[in-house]
């Protein structure tokens, strides 16, 4: 039985890069219908393949007698070990940033396999040898370092997990390698013996393993993230979508009854959006959108709330707003809209907005629909009257039974 522990352990190592890669192409895969782009995909499984070349040269070893044949077998179980822990690391860096590597880290990468045969053919001690190898899979590891730890939107706690494993993946690659100096030089009496080679490799790839399903999770926990803020945002703008906001403006009448607080509606759409799109193409007609929407959004409070209804019609929802609050901002929205420029390479686009503003005043129970309606009233007004104006609801409360 004692014999055969070295097999079940490798069994077992093989056994988990080939969950790891499954894991991986099945979840990457995923987020791949998600998302439309291959984030890291083909790295994760090659570097699964060389992973698994690595091991399969490991095993191997074990098995020679011929010290030529050894070394090369030890030359090519390193640089595939190495490769793959190069590509993983690019993996990581695409599934995270969504980007390649840049020059700094091919060469980097073109430095350590230059390294290798130097390093496995080269007159240097065994142990030395070996914390050199195991020094250079750690640098190959930091731009996947550098990159974790850098900021990422939104994914400060998914990846948490990931951060703290991959620095002990590195201690850990390091660590039997540097035990092994103790052939050559006694690092300090409490040290324990030379590790065994296999039993180090199965807590590494254990550790991979965490590291994996960390990173998988973290980006499916992205994925879900960006599917929940699909389902209540408008893709082009950015603004909450009508369902959302009518759910906020609901509440928002609550509270106002409550605290006894104005609640302000302003309806706003965009004069001859049509003519723009005709004249210059859909393509600039949503650039107009996404940049009317960008300076709207800078002239609101963190607590006011902006959507975009449909086509060219959005509405601002105004907390704790009274009337002549209201139609300050409204205007110095207008005013920022006018002076906005698109700027294509054909042409400059200007435009400008009406808007019909109405109140929910803190004595008045006052509904959803209704205070649409008279939005809606307002804006009418203001587009019959030339547009380019703010129009405000005649009837400024709505009392309804109930």
């Amino acid at each position: 039985m004692t014999a055969e522990l070295p097999a079940l352990l490798t069994a077992l190592l093989l056994s988990l890069l080939v969950l790891v890669g499954v894991a991986s192409a099945a979840v990457l895969t995923a987020r791949l219908s998600l998302a439309g782009r291959r984030h890291g995909l083909f790295e994760w499984m090659t570097a699964s393949v060389l992973a698994v070349g690595s091991l399969a040269c490991l095993v191997a070893l074990t098995r020679l007698t011929s010290t030529d044949q050894q070394v090369l077998v030890g030359l090519a179980g390193h640089g595939l070990f190495a490769g793959a822990t190069a590509v993983w690391s690019m993996g990581l860096h695409r599934s995270a940033r969504g980007v390649g590597w840049a020059g700094a880290e091919w060469w980097l990468v073109a430095a350590v396999l230059l390294a290798l045969p130097v390093l496995t053919l080269g007159p240097v001690d065994a142990g030395v040898r070996a914390l050199l190898l195991a020094a250079c899979d750690v640098v190959l590891l930091i731009p996947g370092l550098w990159v974790l730890w850098r900021p990422v939107e939104n994914a400060a706690q998914a990846l948490g997990s990931a951060r703290l494993l991959l620095p002990l993946i590195m201690l850990m690659r390091l660590a039997p390698a540097a035990l092994a100096l103790q052939t050559v030089v006694p690092l300090s009496s409490g040290w324990p013996g030379p590790v065994d080679p296999v039993v180090a490799a199965l807590t590494l790839v254990a550790l991979v393993t965490a590291m994996g399903w960390s990173l998988l999770l973290a980006r499916l926990d992205l994925a879900t993230r960006r599917i929940k803020d699909t389902a209540s945002h408008d893709s082009l703008t950015g603004c909450l979508n009508r369902s959302t906001a009518d759910a906020l403006l609901e509440h928002q009448l609550l509270l106002a009854r409550r605290s006894r607080e104005s609640v302000a509606l302003v309806l706003i759409d965009i004069d001859g959006f049509s003519v723009v799109n005709r004249r210059h193409g859909r393509r600039v007609g949503d650039l107009v959108l996404q940049t009317f929407a960008e300076v709207v959004r800078s002239r609101l409070r963190s607590s006011d709330v902006f959507c975009r209804l449909g086509g060219e019609e959005f509405a601002m929802v105004l907390p704790a707003t009274d009337a002549p609050g209201a139609r300050r901002l409204a205007e110095d929205v207008r005013a920022a809209v006018l002076a906005m420029e698109v700027i294509t390479p054909g042409a400059t686009v200007q435009i400008s907005i009406s808007a019909g503003l109405a109140i929910a005043a803190p004595d008045a129970s006052t509904s959803l629909e209704r205070l649409y309606e008279r939005a809606e009233d307002a804006l009418r007004r203001a587009k019959q009257y030339g547009s380019n104006r703010v129009e405000q609801a005649s009837v400024e409360m709505v009392l309804v039974s109930g």
